[in-house]
């Protein structure tokens, strides 16, 4: 396969575009995050050296690439909405997390099996504790949570699974999962502190450095080396206590040194 073919195969195709967009659905999106304007579109790019879709943010209100970190390029859901209407070329909608706001999201990859659809015992677990509103993601393969809390930082990722409070958008399908809550839940804070630890562990204590050679030396070390030197014998008959040899103590102390 030459260059040109290859760079073929990595096309978002027509096809691919109205496969995702047949995701949406509107209706199941709650409406607490549609009340909040943080909403942005995304398109669909393939990337050098990166097999996954790469998903682009787009601003509802021009249609050039939008930032999770820059409240201009984001616009109200209808914005979002209206504008990924009218434009064919992209391929959903997507929220940012914002610190001004109190939702957390949680984003768990290569959670459903393929064969079978069923969700991992791993992220069913993590979905069963949060209790909030979940939907599948574009790829079909992960799922996301949408909830009401706080985690220590902005956000972090460890393997399959992310965690995320502000400077991140998801992208939004409205395919919710059946057996959870239609709206963002309230969770506690041990819940998101235990999850938080799981994509951010501890660091260990780290134990104290060997002494370098060159560097302080502890008591034992000084005396070790003060009896095995050329005058070993004098500092050891001093170091006992006996100055007789020292008309005064002043004297015995001046000869340690």
């Amino acid at each position: 396969m030459n260059e040109a073919e290859n760079q073929s195969k990595r096309l978002v195709t027509p096809e691919l575009i109205a496969k995702l967009r047949a995701m949406l659905q509107v209706k199941q999106i709650p409406s607490k995050m549609r009340e909040i304007p943080h909403w942005v579109c995304w398109r669909g790019e393939y990337r050098k050296d990166n097999p996954k879709l790469s998903k682009v943010p787009a601003d509802p209100k021009t249609g050039r690439n939008a930032s999770s970190t820059k409240r201009e390029t984001w616009g109200t859901f209808d914005q979002a909405h209206g504008h990924f209407n009218k434009s064919l070329t992209l391929c959903g909608l997507g929220f940012v997390f914002s610190e001004e706001d109190s939702l957390v999201g949680v984003d768990l990859d290569n959670c459903i099996d393929p064969a079978t659809g069923i969700i991992k015992p791993w992220a069913r677990e993590i979905l069963d504790d949060l209790n909030t509103y979940c939907e599948i993601s574009p790829s079909g393969k992960g799922v996301k949570a949408f909830c009401l809390g706080d985690i220590p930082e902005a956000g972090s990722k460890r393997g399959d699974l992310e965690i995320y409070k502000s400077g991140r958008y998801f992208t939004v399908t409205g395919c919710k999962l059946d057996g959870y809550p239609d709206e963002p839940q309230e969770v506690s804070a041990d819940i998101l502190l235990s999850l938080w630890s799981r994509v951010r562990p501890p660091k260990a204590e780290q134990k104290p450095k060997a002494q370098e050679s060159g560097g302080m030396a502890d008591d034992d070390e000084v005396i070790r080396r003060a009896r095995e030197a050329s005058n070993g014998s004098k500092f050891s008959t001093l170091f006992s206590g006996d100055a007789g040899a020292y008309p005064s103590h002043s004297d015995a102390d001046a000869a340690l040194v």
